[in-house]
C-alpha cells in the first residue's frame, strides 16, 4: 500500500511546531534559573480547547512536544513539569486532568505521558460514545451518559481536584445559576470534588450527553454541569486572567494555545474503506 503523503506532512509539520514550542518554552525556563529576580521569570501557560473525538490532536501535539524535550535535554521531561498552570474546558478540561494526575507508585510524577494519555483517550472513545435511541435527537441526547461516567472513572478513580501536579483549571456552565463555574486545583472551595465529576461536567455537551449532576465530596456545594465550550470556548483568556492574580501582572507571560481544528471536507466511510481496499491490492 502506498504511503499517505497528507499524512507524513502532518507529522512532519507537527513535529516542526512542537520544536518550536518547546524551544520557546524551555529557552524561557532556563533564562528563569539564571536570574535571581522572580519578576523576570517567564510564566508558562497552556490553554487547551475543547472538541470532542478532537482532543486526539491536542494529544499528538503535546506528545511531539514532550520527545522534543527529551531530544533536547536527554531527560524525560513531563507537560505538567513545561507549564505553570493548564487551563482547558470540555476534551481540553479532561487533558489537563489527565497529563496533571499523579501516579499511584511515585506521587510527585505524572501517571500518564502525552503518548500514553492519548493511547488511553483513543480506547475510551467506544466507552465514551455509546449511541442511545434518541429518533434524531427529540428523545433526549444521542449517547448514554453511562459512557463518559465509565470512562472517568477509569481515568481517575477516586483522586479529588487538590492533587494535580500543577495548576489547573476547568471550566463548566451551570444550568441552575446560569453561571460559569470555574473549578481551580489549587482553590480550597473547589477541591473538595473527584476530579471525575469535574471533567463529567466540562464534557456533557447538550444533544450529546445529558447535563452532569454533581455534588461536593462533603455535599456542601451541587451544580447542573454542560459543556465548558458554553462558558466562552477558547479558555486562553481566563488562564491569563488567573495568572495575572497568582504571578502578579509585571510578570513576562507566554501561552500556548491549541485547538481540536475542524473538518473542511467529510469522506464517506464507504467511499474511504474501499479506496484502501484498492490501494492494498496494488
Amino acid at each position: 500500500m502506498r504511503n499517505d503523503p497528507y499524512k507524513s506532512l502532518l507529522v512532519r509539520l507537527l513535529n516542526i511546531l512542537a520544536l518550536i514550542a518547546l524551544l520557546t518554552i524551555w529557552s524561557s525556563g532556563q533564562a528563569a534559573n539564571r536570574s535571581d529576580s522572580v519578576k523576570k521569570r517567564s510564566i508558562n501557560v497552556l490553554s487547551l480547547d475543547g472538541g470532542g473525538t478532537g482532543g486526539v490532536i491536542e494529544l499528538a501535539f503535546l506528545s511531539e512536544i514532550e520527545k522534543e524535550a527529551e531530544k533536547q535535554t536527554g531527560k524525560k521531561i513531563s507537560i505538567c513539569e513545561l507549564f505553570d498552570l493548564i487551563a482547558g474546558n470540555s476534551i481540553g478540561g479532561t487533558i489537563a486532568a489527565g497529563l496533571t494526575l499523579p501516579s499511584k507508585d511515585n506521587p510527585s510524577k505524572p501517571r500518564f505521558t502525552a503518548t500514553e494519555f492519548l493511547k488511553e483517550f483513543e480506547e475510551q472513545l467506544p466507552i465514551i460514545f455509546q449511541s442511545r435511541f434518541s429518533f434524531w435527537g427529540l428523545l433526549g441526547p444521542k449517547y448514554k451518559r453511562s459512557g463518559p461516567k465509565q470512562a472517568a472513572e477509569h481515568l481517575f478513580g477516586n483522586t479529588t481536584f487538590d492533587q494535580p501536579l500543577t495548576r489547573v483549571m476547568i471550566s463548566a456552565f451551570d444550568l441552575e445559576s446560569n453561571k460559569t463555574v470555574i473549578f481551580k486545583s489549587w482553590n480550597p472551595a473547589r477541591n473538595c470534588f473527584y476530579i471525575a465529576d469535574i471533567t463529567n461536567g466540562t464534557g456533557s455537551a447538550p444533544t450529546y450527553f445529558e447535563p452532569h449532576v454533581m455534588t461536593s465530596i462533603d455535599n456542601s456545594v451541587s451544580y447542573r454541569l454542560i459543556d465548558g465550550e458554553f462558558s466562552g470556548g477558547n479558555p486562553s483568556q481566563s488562564a491569563i486572567i488567573e495568572t495575572e492574580k497568582l504571578f502578579g501582572r509585571d510578570q513576562d507571560f507566554q501561552i500556548l494555545s491549541l485547538g481540536t481544528g475542524y473538518v473542511i471536507k467529510s469522506y464517506p466511510h464507504k467511499k474511504v474503506t474501499t479506496q484502501v481496499g484498492k490501494e492494498k491490492s496494488v
